[in-house]
């Protein structure tokens, strides 16, 4: 799943016999790889992102990929990185984050890596609802150990307890300070996940 139309597209392409679906409320694809049923889905951001994955969990899937973009507050991951996550924290009210917003961040929770994922470097993820409130918080969360930030990875991982769940980003920003996509570097990333 992804909260991005563009690699749920590249995600679709490296399925065989892929097709153009609507699950319920979720757009995507559904194919095969080695033999094996997969669908793609555009999950949509921030809660949207939990809420597809419990449609998904009642749908019986077993194992979920997330693969997003994410900001950086740590210079050990540059714009164009792509990383995978260590723990996360967040996910928490708009009004609550926009009050208070070093009181809003919660304790860390790890996240265990499965057999056979990529290894790429891992990074604490803190799941904020507004990009553009980030700042305020930059330094309070990198003393606190966070390394990424993105809208989605607390609801995902809050919601999809019980599964198997692997996460991946591409690193778009340094503090709100983006450059260019690279979507070759994520055609990659997804022909190592299908």
């Amino acid at each position: 799943i992804s909260p991005i139309a563009k690699i749920v597209e590249i995600f679709a392409s490296e399925l065989e016999n892929h097709k153009r679906k609507i699950f319920h409320f979720y757009r995507g694809y559904a194919g095969k790889k080695n033999g094996e049923n997969f669908i793609a889905l555009n999950c949509g951001t921030g809660t949207s992102a939990g809420d597809c994955v419990l449609f998904l969990k009642r749908e019986k899937i077993k194992e979920i990929t997330f693969f997003g973009f994410a900001g950086s507050i740590s210079k050990n991951f540059s714009p164009g990185n792509i990383c995978g996550a260590l723990g996360f924290a967040g996910g928490g009210k708009f009004s609550d984050f926009l009050k208070n917003p070093t009181k809003a961040v919660k304790k860390i929770k790890r996240i265990k890596k499965l057999p056979g994922e990529p290894n790429f470097p891992k990074a604490t993820v803190y799941t904020t609802p507004s990009l553009f409130a980030e700042p305020l918080i930059f330094y309070d969360l990198k003393k606190r150990g966070f390394d990424i930030i993105d809208m989605e990875t607390a609801f995902v991982a809050e919601a999809g307890e019980g599964l198997k769940l692997r996460f991946f980003y591409y690193i778009t920003d340094y503090k709100l300070k983006f450059s260019k996509v690279d979507f070759g570097k994520i055609k990659s990333l997804c022909r190592k996940l299908a």
